[in-house]
């Protein structure tokens, strides 16, 4: 709880509904008086030894007590980690939802599953909103899903900057980096309190940009006969982008065939060279909205076609095969050894 002034009795509450401590389950309500927002509604994936359990969202019990005062939820990216329950809150107390124009449209995927229905609307770097007593100001962060947003918002008692999920990284392409100018100056203008992400931050070192790993993909399609898996999030545009380049690199074309779901001429969009991941990821909000992981298959003419891994009949690594994948993700080191041992 956050006073205005010393004197005053009103006060900003920020009250974590999950996501603190956990990987998972982000959820946040900004109160002041009686006007709410909720910062993101994301799902815990739920470990091996819960079997039947196909995710765990947070409880909206204060939401839905507080159903006529919620002003608007904000979206900082398309993770299912932050949207994922985003149904279960419009449930317990409808209000317009906020965010860039890729998280609205994996929320509008995943809305339209479940038979929900709300109010969406787009938010813009550099462009402020007024939800209620709120004045939110999105900024551009980079992430391993593109449109990733902070937000900083203000309020009656001062700043509140919800950094969102976020790295640096100088060189990534502009459309890819986090504004640091933007967050310098709402530094210098005075935050009341800083809501930061907190992944990994106590390993040492800097995050590795998308740039980073294309060394060791250009390595393994130079020296391996045969196919080579890379697997990555659906979400994960840049990263599909640049295998899909590389591939075109070896090869000089690349076929539109064998991409289920995506229409063929969508495809081509996609996976052309041409196009930025900027320039894409709208169009392929509505296609990669599963959150389920794709397997990229890169044949020996290094043709580029994709199955689901629901698709893939469970077997062992053969001798020779060699696997490109991503680190394991903090909390899921149990489930991916289990895979591995299958």
């Amino acid at each position: 709880m956050i006073r205005a002034t010393t004197d005053d009795t009103a006060a900003l509450r920020l009250v974590p509904l999950g996501g603190l401590g956990e990987f998972g389950l982000n959820a946040l309500v900004l109160e002041w008086e009686d006007h709410l927002l909720l910062l993101d509604a994301g799902v815990l994936f739920p470990p091996a030894e819960m079997p039947g359990v196909d995710s765990i969202v947070p409880d909206f019990e204060y939401l839905a007590e507080r159903a006529g005062r919620l002003r608007g939820i904000l979206l900082t990216h398309g993770h299912e980690d932050h949207i994922g329950a985003l149904s279960y809150a419009l449930q317990a107390a409808p209000a317009p939802v906020y965010g860039s124009r890729l998280t609205l449209g994996f929320a509008r995927k995943r809305l339209q599953e479940r038979g929900v229905h709300a109010e969406l609307r787009t938010l813009v770097p550099g462009q402020p909103v007024e939800i209620g007593p709120f004045r939110v100001h999105p900024i551009r962060v980079a992430h391993s899903v593109l449109d990733s947003l902070a937000l900083a918002i203000e309020t009656p008692a001062g700043v509140v900057l919800a950094s969102g999920d976020f790295k640096i990284d100088a060189t990534a392409p502009p459309d890819e980096r986090t504004d640091v100018d933007s967050l310098s100056q709402w530094g210098d203008r005075g935050v009341l309190a800083l809501l930061s992400d907190s992944t990994n931050v106590e390993q040492p070192g800097l995050t590795g940009g998308e740039e980073a790993v294309l060394p060791a993909f250009e390595q393994v399609l130079e020296r391996t006969r045969g196919r080579v898996l890379v697997s990555c999030f659906a979400t994960s545009i840049p990263r599909i982008q640049r295998v899909a380049d590389l591939a075109v690199w070896r090869t000089g074309e690349l076929p539109a065939t064998g991409i289920p779901p995506l229409p063929p001429f969508l495809a081509i969009e996609i996976l052309s060279p041409s196009n930025r991941p900027g320039e894409i990821h709208a169009k392929v909000a509505d296609y990669l909205a599963s959150g389920s992981k794709l397997v990229w298959v890169v044949d020996p003419a290094c043709r580029v076609v994709s199955v689901y891994r629901s698709l893939l009949a469970p077997r062992r690594v053969e001798t020779g095969e060699l696997l490109q994948g991503e680190d394991v993700l903090p909390g899921l080191s149990i489930c991916v050894a289990a895979l591995l041992e299958r």
